[in-house]
């Protein structure tokens, strides 16, 4: 696991807010807060996508999320990889 990884996996519910404020992601950081979607989900969801947990289950995920649309979805899990990577 990467340093960052490692201090995302720390971070509570009100830090991923903050991250997905800075983002330009204001409309995700509540329906997050409110799922209580801490650094360790973040981290999970990392994992899913990298193990081959398939298309559908991450579409799943965000949607359940209330990302909506393939750009908004595309556009989250980039800054997913820009933040891990």
């Amino acid at each position: 696991m990467s340093g960052t990884a490692m201090l995302v996996k720390r971070w509570q519910a009100p830090q991923v807010r903050d991250w997905l404020v800075r983002i330009g992601h204001e409309g995700l950081a509540e329906k997050f807060e409110e799922q209580q979607i801490t650094g360790k989900c973040l981290c999970g969801l990392m994992r899913v996508m990298r193990g081959g947990g398939g298309a559908a289950v991450v579409r799943d995920m965000l949607r359940d999320l209330g990302v909506r649309g393939l750009a908004a979805q595309l556009e989250l899990l980039e800054e997913l990889h820009l933040l891990f990577d």
